[in-house]
Formats: structure tokens, sequence, C-alpha cells
């Protein structure tokens, strides 16, 4: 397995174990979708491997909590921690979206709906 797709595979790890229904970011008003950095401290699958400096930046959060992980990381993944730059915008996005699917999770972790998305991803990324 090349070290891009171990990488991805450790994201997609520590996604699934770290979130259940209780502790996702969440939408908040006035925003219309999940975002990076909730009022309450949880994040989002991206958020979660958001440069410190970034994401503790209430300035940056507020101007970027909206944006979907395609604009977000389109042009570059230097906000990224360094370990986890290069794994693409499109994996990121499947982790956001893993992530913002409510019938994903439940209060225990992964819903039989969000195993099934897991090894969709696995499958498309070849993990």
């Amino acid at each position: 397995m090349s070290r891009i797709k171990r990488k991805q595979r450790e994201v997609l790890d520590i996604v699934t174990k770290h979130f259940n229904s209780k502790n996702r970011s969440t939408v908040q008003p006035p925003f219309k979708s999940c975002l990076y950095l909730s009022k309450d401290g949880s994040k989002c699958a991206v958020g979660m491997f958001i440069k410190d400096e970034y994401i503790n930046d209430e300035n940056w959060v507020e101007t970027h909590n909206e944006e979907g992980a395609y604009c977000l990381l389109d042009s570059s993944d230097e906000i990224l921690v360094e370990k986890y730059r290069g794994l693409g915008v499109e994996f990121w996005n499947s982790m956001q979206i893993l992530h913002d699917e409510e019938s994903y999770w439940d209060e225990k972790g992964l819903t039989t709906r969000g195993e099934n998305m897991v090894a969709e991803i696995k499958e498309e990324y070849a993990l």
C-alpha cells in the first residue's frame, strides 16, 4: 500500500473511531452547513486535521467555517497538519460527506448505513 493510501486509511480510521451522533460538529444558525469548528468546540472531519494556527484563529474560522472541503482545499492543502497533506481534495470531500450525513451515525458510532458508506469509500480509494 502506498504512503498516500496508508494516510488515507489512517484518516478514515480516525474519523470513524472518533465520531458519533453526539460529538459531531453540526449545523448552527446562521450557518447552513456543518462547521469546521462549532461554538461548543466540536470539529468536523476536515476540521480535525486543520492546523491549530488556523482552527484556533477566530477570524479564520469566521471567514471559512461554511466553505465546503472543495472550496477550502481546492487551491492548497497547506492549512492541514503536514502529515495529512497530499491526500486529495476528493478524499477530504468524502470524509466530510461521511461526517455530515446524520443517518450514518448513532450514539455509539457508525450505523449500518454509515458502515456501508465506509465500505464504499474503501473501495473507491482502494483502502
